[in-house]
Order: structure tokens, then sequence, then C-alpha cells
């Protein structure tokens, strides 16, 4: 019960320490400067060979099968004037499962593809 308690102080402490700072970020995309341009890009990684079943256990797949997800992600942010902005996102996704059967589904393309024009109010 101690080393929880200990333990719970100390998240508390670092939850305190974050908050308070949070309001002395100087970072971030918005609004971005007249003619400017914001690239961001990221690659994420998934694998899975387990999965939950109906009754909330965890299962390896059947046939010993295998799920890989790779994506990679172009956002961009370009400042029209002090005041708008437009911005873009372009998520590209591979998923791949392949099971000792020989089955293999594969499937690739453009997901969540988005666009906008944020306006700066104040």
């Amino acid at each position: 019960m101690k080393f929880t308690t200990i333990r719970l102080k100390y998240i508390f402490i670092a939850a305190v320490i974050i908050a308070t700072l949070q309001g002395k970020s100087y970072a971030g995309g918005f609004p971005v400067r007249p003619r400017s341009l914001l690239l961001s890009t990221s690659v994420n990684y998934f694998f899975a060979n387990k999965g939950w079943d109906s009754l909330r256990r965890l299962s390896p797949f059947a046939s010993g099968g295998q799920f890989k997800s790779v994506s990679y992600s172009l956002y961009a942010e370009y400042g029209i004037s002090k005041r708008f902005t437009a911005v873009a996102s372009l998520p590209y996704v591979m998923n791949v499962y392949k099971d000792s059967t020989g089955y293999n589904n594969q499937t690739n393309g453009f997901t969540d593809l988005g666009a906008g024009y944020p306006v700066l109010l104040i």
C-alpha cells in the first residue's frame, strides 16, 4: 500500500508540473506566418498476432496469422495572411494480413484525407 501511495504522489507532482508549464509553450503550427510553408511528416508501424475474442480473452489469430500496418503521413500548413492559413493532411496506409495456410490479404491507399482553412479570430 505504501508503494502505491508514494507512486501516486510522484504521478500527481509530475501532472502538476506539466500543467503549470503547459501555458508557457511557444511552439505550434498555428498561425503560420504569411507566405510560409510548414511541413510535418510521420511514419507509424503496428504489428499484431493476437486479438480479443467476444469473451474478452486475448488469443492468437487462427493459423498463426499476423497483421502488419505501416502508415505514412504528410501534413502541410501555408500562411495566406496573418489571419488565414490553408491546411492539408495526406495519410497513406499499407495493411497486410498473412497466415500459415497461405492466405494473404493486402490493402493500400489514402485514408482520412483532410483540407481546411483555419481563421485566427483574435
